[in-house]
């Protein structure tokens, strides 16, 4: 036999449904991270050029309330080891260079270093 249950069952699985679709807000956000360095140097007789150092670490995730203090040490902690091997312990003060957004060129050290970045946005 089918109980009182079995009457809201339709009600019931739409509100499954509802529920398997449905997505919170991020929590979290998927950053590119990149260091881009270039310097000029004196190429074969003399001639000007460009060294460049270009490293990139894409895929890493950051909490969404993270605030642009915790982003710099977040950043010098994944890319200070790879900045460190591609320039042989040439040693690079992560901590003063800027940090910039790429989309609207923002200087992120001269923002509210207590504000989470990403919820403003």
């Amino acid at each position: 036999g089918y109980s009182a249950a079995h009457a809201s069952y339709g009600a019931e699985r739409q509100a499954w449904a509802s529920r398997a679709y449905h997505h919170d807000p991020a929590e979290s956000i998927g950053l590119i991270l990149q260091i881009l360095h270039e310097v000029p140097v004196k190429g074969y007789l003399g001639l000007g050029a460009q060294k460049s150092i270009n490293i990139c670490h894409e895929g890493k995730e950051v909490p969404a309330k993270i605030t642009p203090a915790g982003l710099r040490g977040l950043i010098i902690q994944v890319m200070g080891p790879r900045l460190a091997e591609a320039t042989h312990g040439y040693p690079f003060p992560l901590a003063q260079m800027p940090l910039r957004e790429v989309v609207r060129w923002i200087d992120l050290g001269q923002e509210d270093q207590n504000s989470p970045w990403f919820y403003n946005r």
